[in-house]
């Protein structure tokens, strides 16, 4: 079926911070963040700070999910942590698989910012199910403490059956090691761990985005997307990853990953 991944292949993903669509040249373009996605290949992409305005009336890539969707012939999944009457605000999966379920989970704390995560079900070429989470986390330590927590203790992970392959991506907003990336990395893996930083792009300094995967997936080769244009698209680069699911055992589950089988290639 077309869309689908071939067997061995894995599918190519990303995570990319776009900003609004502002680069860090203060300009504001959907065509140059749509020219970087397609650079990297991707079938899956997690965008976040994606807006769709609609308050002044309609106007050219006010909704800019649909404008790159349509830029890029993909289909659009929205999971916004913002939704106001014409105005939404957040996370955005764009995906050339076939997808089998979709849904968001609110991941705000108190008054601060709204935070979201939204799950992508996706069909594999073995019949499998991949289960694809983009999320973008608080810019305080105590709103990520809580929120890693809820991601890993409560029903989001294990809603999705964590017997299938998992991917976990998006803005960590992590400055530094402490229990956000302890509490995540006691029951995912971080594929990103030795990757370049991708913040700010201009020249990258912090390892805010990364890719997780849960013990039924693996990423084969994981590197930021450090093009002259992603440099000036977006404050962030995309971080671009090639994962499949472990090989399915002659009993039909899947094999153990072992961190010997993940590689992060730096470029």
């Amino acid at each position: 079926m077309k869309g689908r991944v071939t067997g061995g292949a894995g599918v190519k993903i990303a995570t990319y911070n776009v900003h609004k669509c502002v680069g860090i040249d203060r300009r504001r373009s959907v065509d140059r963040v749509a020219r970087v996605i397609r650079e990297t290949g991707a079938e899956v992409v997690a965008l976040q700070e994606v807006v769709s305005d609609f308050r002044k009336g309609p106007g050219r890539d006010r909704d800019q999910a649909a404008a790159l969707a349509e830029r890029l012939g993909m289909k659009l999944l929205m999971g916004p942590a913002i939704e106001r009457e014409g105005y939404h605000y957040g996370n955005v999966v764009l995906t050339r698989l076939p997808v089998v379920g979709h849904e968001r989970f609110d991941l705000s704390c108190g008054r601060h910012e709204p935070r979201a995560i939204q799950r992508v079900d996706l069909e594999l070429e073995d019949g499998r199910i991949l289960h694809f989470y983009n999320t973008h986390l608080g810019t305080t330590y105590a709103e990520r403490c809580e929120q890693s927590r809820r991601l890993v203790q409560t029903e989001i992970l294990a809603a999705s059956h964590p017997e299938h392959p998992q991917v976990l991506v998006g803005d960590f907003n992590d400055w530094f090691q402490g229990t956000p990336s302890r509490l995540l990395g006691d029951h995912l893996y971080d594929a990103t761990r030795r990757i370049r930083p991708t913040y700010p792009s201009v020249a990258p300094l912090l390892r805010l985005d990364r890719i997780y995967v849960n013990h039924r997936a693996r990423a084969r080769r994981v590197w930021a997307h450090t093009t002259p244009l992603a440099r000036i698209a977006s404050d962030h680069v995309p971080i671009v990853a090639i994962v499949e699911p472990t090989p399915l055992s002659l009993d039909g589950s899947a094999g153990v990953r072992r961190d010997s089988e993940v590689h992060a290639n730096r470029i």
